[in-house]
């Protein structure tokens, strides 16, 4: 129904339900449409699958595998693994870096980030770090500065093969 939400379409699938059986088939053929394309362009050897429909374990990992491997061709087939987390990954990740951020803003913390010119605090990427690898959190290096050797010319170059 209108209502229902990934819990609900596993257990009516598990129920053997022939309608939730429908459309937990499409789900399955187009997440494993998708994965398909990362697999492809990635290469990954695990793929961490959550959100609600991981929730259902082996109802969605079992055909979805099956489904995943009926598509491959040259590709390696990847481990499909149901996330350690849950569905409370993502807020979880983001109530984290909220308060990283926020206890750099703190007074007396002795690492607050400049502020602006409208006195609210900003940080640079280069500020904010992995909790996890304790590392910056972007790998965007800084712009590189030019050879001490290259022209600043702007007119292009003309290299006759003659």
């Amino acid at each position: 129904g209108p209502g229902a939400d990934a819990a609900d379409a596993a257990r009516a699938v598990a129920a053997g339900d022939p309608a939730a059986l429908a459309v937990w088939q499409a789900a399955v053929e187009a997440l494993a449409d998708g994965l398909l394309m990362a697999v492809t362009l990635l290469d990954p050897r695990v793929v961490i699958v959550g959100g609600g429909l991981a929730e259902a374990g082996d109802t969605l990992l079992v055909p979805l595998r099956a489904a995943l491997r009926e598509r491959l061709t040259f590709q390696q087939e990847p481990a499909l693994v149901p996330a350690a987390l849950g569905d409370g990954a993502g807020c979880l990740g983001a109530g984290l870096l909220a308060w990283e951020l926020r206890a750099r803003t703190l007074p007396g913390s002795g690492t607050a980030a400049p502020a602006d010119r409208a006195g609210t605090t900003t940080a640079t990427s280069a500020e904010i770090t992995d909790p996890v690898a304790g590392r910056p959190a972007t790998s965007r290096a800084a712009a590189p500065t030019p050879h001490a050797s290259a022209t600043t010319d702007p007119t292009p170059r003309r290299f006759d093969q003659s």
